[in-house]
């Protein structure tokens, strides 16, 4: 199953002189968790279980994984939107890379 959030924002709606802040939040969202998001789907036991996210026309978090781990996905999920951790150490990391 594969489940998409659909924010209707993203680089388009970068403030003027900050480009690329939306791509900076999409690819923070993995960090600043015990074992980042990958290696708890990973963790889910199946290869086709994943998590990532993209900004474009639109900020698109989203999740890939079997039905059956659905209910652990979704709060694994969740808990990465609600409540994002951004470390300073790996903001810094990212932010050089964009």
């Amino acid at each position: 199953m594969v489940l998409r959030l659909v924010i209707h924002t993203g680089s388009v709606a970068d403030p003027a002189g900050k480009a690329g802040m939306a791509v900076l939040t999409s690819d923070m969202l993995d960090e600043g968790r015990p074992h980042g998001m990958r290696c708890r789907f990973r963790g889910l036991g199946e290869h086709r279980a994943g998590f990532g996210a993209s900004a474009a026309g639109m900020l698109l978090p989203g999740i890939e994984v079997l039905t059956r781990h659905l209910d652990a996905a979704l709060s694994m999920f969740a808990d990465v939107l609600l409540n994002p951790a951004f470390p300073e150490n790996e903001f810094d990391r990212i932010k050089k890379t964009i």
